[in-house]
């Protein structure tokens, strides 16, 4: 296992605050100290199962589920097994983290946390709109977004337009969750929209500043599933940064990290655990890394982040 022994600077930009609906606060502290993590940037999500009994959401999602021939090869009764996957799909939408549950985690450990907000972007522009402001109010860095679990697609939402100027003006951080999703997301056509090229759109409208979670690799399903829509975001737009939390591993293949080099660099990846059983392998699979260059290390475990958020440490 890795020795922290060069004083490597470490800002994990990627960490849930729950595990399985529950605070793991303590757990979170008790990891950050035995791994060298200085700062983490802690995430709420704003999902609601409810959305699900909206005529539009729901036969977008029997139409995804169709076009994969997913119910096909279960073979299993239709309605059934929508039935049970949409019951899937509440459990997993239930697990919330608010923007104020989560700026009071940041207020009591002061010097320790950094807080992204949430924001449920199908739903009104009152709504949006409201988010925004207690964003602000509660002096969160910025957002996080689903566009799988909100059910938005980012190139025709609105919404999204909304929070981008806002953030622009603002100096706020926009995170986008993109690959799959655990769960029923895994089956690709219900995370489409989580495509990275979906962001192009708005991208070329707005100087906000842009964290392409998980690379657009994840996915358990199909590893690697938009990977290379990742890469070529990066590669046209400077305002793109990309975190590895969950796909750290993806760095161990060297072809892999010659991409990353020759198409976006070093100096716009961010170090992300996603979970707290990710951090010491994934700082592991970095600092004893030798396909990456020493410089590069120490970008990605925290100079990058001090850039991106500005950080006094």
């Amino acid at each position: 296992m890795y020795e922290n022994e060069k004083g490597y600077l470490i800002v994990d930009v990627h960490v849930h605050p729950k595990r399985r609906g529950v605070l793991i606060v303590d757990e979170i502290l008790n990891v950050m100290d035995e791994d060298n993590v200085k700062l983490s940037i802690l995430l709420a999500r704003d999902t609601d199962p409810n959305d699900l009994n909206r005529p539009d959401v729901k036969d977008t999602m029997v139409e995804k589920l169709r076009r994969s021939d997913f119910l096909v090869h279960m073979g299993m009764d239709d309605f059934f097994h929508v039935f049970e996957l949409f019951m899937l799909m509440r459990e997993r939408l239930s697990r919330t983290v608010s923007n104020v549950e989560l700026a009071n985690i940041v207020k009591q450990h002061p010097g320790r946390f950094l807080g992204l907000g949430s924001i449920n972007l199908c739903k009104s522009e009152e709504y949006v709109r409201d988010k925004l402001r207690e964003i602000d109010e509660l002096s969160l860095a910025g957002a996080k977004f689903w566009p799988q679990l909100q059910f938005f697609n980012p190139a025709e939402s609105e919404n999204y337009r909304i929070v981008c100027e806002h953030f622009q003006k603002k100096g706020k951080i926009i995170m986008m969750h993109t690959g799959t999703c655990p769960g029923p997301w895994e089956i690709p056509e219900l995370s489409e929209d989580a495509n990275p090229k979906l962001l192009e759109p708005v991208l070329r409208d707005y100087d906000v500043q842009v964290i392409i979670a998980h690379f657009g690799y994840y996915s358990a399903t199909c590893p690697g599933i938009w990977f290379k829509e990742a890469l070529e975001l990066g590669r046209k737009y400077a305002n793109v940064w990309f975190d590895i939390s969950a796909v750290a591993y993806i760095l161990r293949e060297e072809k892999i990290v010659e991409a990353i080099r020759n198409n976006v660099g070093f100096d716009k990846v961010l170090f992300g655990s996603d979970y707290i059983e990710y951090v010491k392998p994934s700082i592991d699979i970095i600092i004893n890394n030798p396909h990456l260059k020493e410089n590069e290390k120490e970008r990605i475990l925290g100079l990058n982040a001090v850039e991106l958020f500005k950080l006094k440490m």
